[in-house]
């Protein structure tokens, strides 16, 4: 189903990632099948020119340039000293920087997006020589603390595939693959980073030892056999241990396809791209090409380019074969417009499209958001036309459109060569009447009218027409389509519901009822919150008339919003400050016919201070709110944002707002706590903290020779008292990085305890016979003393028995 109007195509709001990409000079240059491509393809990184600008334009260039997000943080090793020249490194942005002496970097990413009020994010990479890749994500206007880990190695062999003889001489290169960038969706491509560190090869077995797999990529590379480049993970459990791993690489000669003429030419010195990773393979002159493993081993996506033209689009979710013929431009082909009367003064241009199947039917590229990528050819006056090359595919579709307002007019998937013949449906009158209470909000307002969000071909098409006296006449193809309410000055559409036009004229009528202004403040403790959400819904369901509203609080916390139905509705508020959340969100009813809604948030303030900043500092202490008392723990957890940045007390104390939480403090050194460790702040509570560092000691408990291993209970009682709760257990226990590979780590005051522990003793992730009966059992008594650590080393005998084979105080942490 097409429509019949000029088409006011959406702008798509794209990742702020993308954006920043595209903006920043990352992308690949290309236009469409008709346009110039740069040969030299994306310029690198480090390669990239700087132009200096004359005075007056940078100073122009400086009142236009956006506003960059920049990320920063610290990079400490394992024993928590700043790491020098450490690789950080954005695959969404495709940007790296370096740390310095310090540890400390600065990562400018992407331009803030103009009405943007949430959290910008990025997920980074980190790697230092001697140091597996960490990654973390970075938050914007917090310093993100990483603490590298020690290197346990990786250990790999490359083999051929299929015989898995080994493949000696392989050269592997460490790196990073960016997100797909480019100018638009179908020339975006990954760009490859190297990790800054030369390349290695296999020795005679195909072995070779590289730093421990965190999460980045290998290339593979020998002459007679296909590259290879592979995403790396380790695996869980393997924390301390060296990661073992194969891979193949295929022969060349199992991975060359060929592509051909409509006459069964070769194709040569065409330009290949194989799943959009650049650069691109060229055809030889028997029309052969290198096929990426990619491509073999999963779905494959091909791009044919040819004379700057985009000859092919190919996707199949069939793996593709060596030694296979791909068949590219099916050109000319001849069709014929079957015209109506009306349209005989018209021109119009068709051009070919790939119709992709799956969940319904759609077009790619979309002829409307990416129009300028089709190869658009004018039909004569009696609607002949040939087909020039374009996109194809495994299905190939045929659009018209008219030349002057660019309407779509009529689309078909092309069955053989041609010669076809194409009809256009004719175009129909539609009259829409719209009233509402008071008439004057209609002053300005505007009539939408989109496809449905079904559509046939997924092409959806917005006709924007004038309200005059609340009545708009245009002219539509039957069909069923959206129609939708835009009031002077507002962006947002109130939907109308939806419309079924017949062959012939049709009316439609809108009565939306008596209308009101609603509008309100949101305050915390007599402070306006700002920036928050505010979200407007019917209480009820009303079927096609449901009502919804999304806005913002401005700097005073107020907020109105027009045209609202006299219905009681339902309002919720989301403040963005995260201290204020999530128990500070609400959701409450707004009575019907009212005119102001006002929401005072339930919040309480806090002090916190401490004699000893130098201990209680950002990096050191963290924070973190829990679910208060009466909450459900999973609604909580569920509805919880990031993790919160300690305050800076070294100037003196600071006094913060914040909703009904638990709230608690924990130490980074294994050897300190904070006192006190939590306080539940109630609402409209007043509370002052003196935050004091406490030394503390460790026990650590494992089993001999058993990595990972869980029991069903484990008790801790001081000397001459009764065993603490669970809860107080939870909240002692203590897992660094290495804790999955220990039984159990429990901070503690100093003193005398002692412990017991029940079977049974069963291998995490696993589920086979358990290491010990529910009848194991050991009993056994420790002394903590300050910064020390106290491990304990239990086994099982012959008779599933737990024993206990050694008992140490030191003063190192066992890593």
């Amino acid at each position: 189903m097409l429509m019949d109007f000029s088409p006011k195509a959406e702008a798509a709001s794209g990742d702020p990632g993308l954006e920043a990409a595209e903006q920043n000079g990352v992308s690949e240059e290309g236009h469409g099948p008709a346009g110039r491509r740069d040969a030299g393809g994306r310029t690198s990184m480090a390669e990239a020119e700087t132009v200096e600008a004359e005075p007056a334009e940078e100073v122009e260039a400086a009142s236009k340039a956006p506003e960059f997000i920049t990320l920063f943080g610290r990079v400490l090793d394992p024993e928590g000293e700043p790491v020098e020249g450490a690789l950080v490194f954005s695959s969404m942005d495709a940007k790296t920087t370096r740390t310095d002496e310090e540890g400390s970097f600065r990562l400018p990413v992407a331009p803030r997006r103009p009405g943007w009020q949430g959290e910008y994010s990025r997920r980074l990479d980190f790697w230092a020589e001697g140091h597996p890749v960490m990654n973390e994500t970075a938050y914007a206007g917090r310093e993100l603390l990483v603490r590298l880990e020690k290197d346990p190695g990786l250990n790999l062999t490359v083999v051929q595939d299929g015989d898995k003889t080994p493949l000696a001489g392989v050269e592997v290169e460490m790196g990073f693959q960016s997100e797909a960038q480019g100018e638009n969706r179908f020339q975006r491509t990954r760009e490859w980073v190297p990790i800054p560190r030369p390349a290695e090869r296999t020795d005679s077995a195909g072995k070779l030892s590289l730093p421990a797999s965190g999460n980045y990529y290998l290339r593979f590379r020998l002459q007679g056999f296909a590259d290879r480049t592979m995403r790396m993970r380790r695996p869980r459990g393997t924390r301390d241990n060296p990661v073992e791993k194969t891979v193949s690489l295929k022969p060349e000669r199992d991975l060359r396809v060929r592509f051909l003429d409509r006459q069964g030419n070769p194709l040569a010195g065409a330009e290949i791209v194989f799943g959009r990773l650049r650069p691109a393979q060229k055809t030889d002159e028997q029309g052969w090409a290198l096929v990426t493993p990619a491509a073999i081993y999963g779905g494959s996506e091909i791009l044919v380019i040819r004379q700057n033209r985009y000859w092919l689009h190919y996707q199949s979710l069939r793996r593709l074969k060596g030694g296979e013929e791909i068949v590219v431009g099916h050109f000319p082909r001849p069709g014929r417009l079957l015209l109506q009367e009306p349209d005989q003064d018209l021109e119009f241009e068709v051009a070919t499209i790939r119709v992709q199947s799956g969940f319904g039917v759609s077009y790619y590229p979309h002829p409307l958001n990416d129009a300028d990528l089709l190869q658009w050819v004018a039909a004569d006056a009696e609607g002949r036309f040939e087909v020039e090359p374009g996109w194809q595919a495994e299905k190939t579709g045929i659009l018209v459109r008219e030349k002057e307002s660019r309407r779509l007019r009529a689309d078909q998937t092309l069955e053989g060569d041609g010669p076809y013949e194409i009809a256009l449906k004719p175009k129909q009158q539609l009259t829409a009447t719209v009233l509402v209470e008071p008439k004057e909000l209609l002053d300005g307002a505007h009539f939408v009218l989109r496809t449905d969000h079904w559509g046939e071909r997924g092409i959806r098409e917005t006709a924007k027409v004038e309200l005059i006296g609340g009545q708009a006449e245009l002219e539509v193809t039957p069909g069923r389509y959206n129609a939708r309410l835009q009031l002077a000055g507002r962006d947002r559409w109130r939907v109308l519901g939806d419309v079924d036009m017949p062959e012939g004229p049709h009316e439609v009528r809108f009565d939306l009822g008596r209308l009101r202004t609603l509008s309100g403040r949101l305050t915390a403790v007599g402070e306006p919150v700002y920036p928050a959400n505010i979200q407007l819904t019917d209480e009820h369901e009303h079927g096609d008339d449901n009502f919804h509203e999304w806005l913002s609080t401005d700097p005073d916390g107020r907020w109105q919003v027009e045209a609202v139905p006299e219905r009681s509705l339902r309002f919720a508020a989301h403040p963005e400050n995260r201290w204020l959340g999530p128990v500070a969100d609400v959701d409450r009813i707004v009575p019907a016919q009212s005119s102001r809604h006002d929401v005072a948030l339930p919040v309480a303030k806090i002090t916190l201070t401490t004699s000893r900043p130098d201990l209680i500092r950002p990096g050191k202490v963290t924070l973190e709110r829990k679910a208060p008392p009466g909450v459900e723990r999973d609604v909580w957890d569920r509805r919880w944002g990031p993790p919160l940045k300690f305050p800076d007390l070294k100037d003196g104390p600071v006094t913060l707002t914040m909703s009904p939480c638990l709230l608690t403090f924990q130490h980074r050194d294994s050897f300190w706590q904070v006192k006190p460790r939590e306080v539940v702040v109630q609402a409209d509570s007043i509370l002052t903290l003196d935050l004091v560092p406490v030394a503390q000691g460790l026990v650590q408990v494992e089993m001999e020779d058993k990595p990972a291993i869980r029991a069903q209970e484990i008790k801790i009682a001081p000397e001459g008292q009764s065993s603490w709760s669970e809860q107080e257990q939870r909240s002692y226990r203590f897992y660094g990085r290495d804790g999955w590979s220990k039984l159990a780590s429990f901070r503690l005051d100093p003193g005398r305890y002692q412990m017991e522990i029940r079977g049974p003793l069963r291998q995490r992730w696993r589920r086979d016979e358990p290491l010990a009966g529910e009848d194991a059992y050991w009993k056994g008594d420790f002394v903590i003393e300050d910064g020390r650590l106290t491990k304990i080393v239990l086994a099982v005998d012959e008779q599933g028995a737990l024993v206990l084979k050694s008992q140490t105080t030191g003063d190192q942490e066992s890593r």
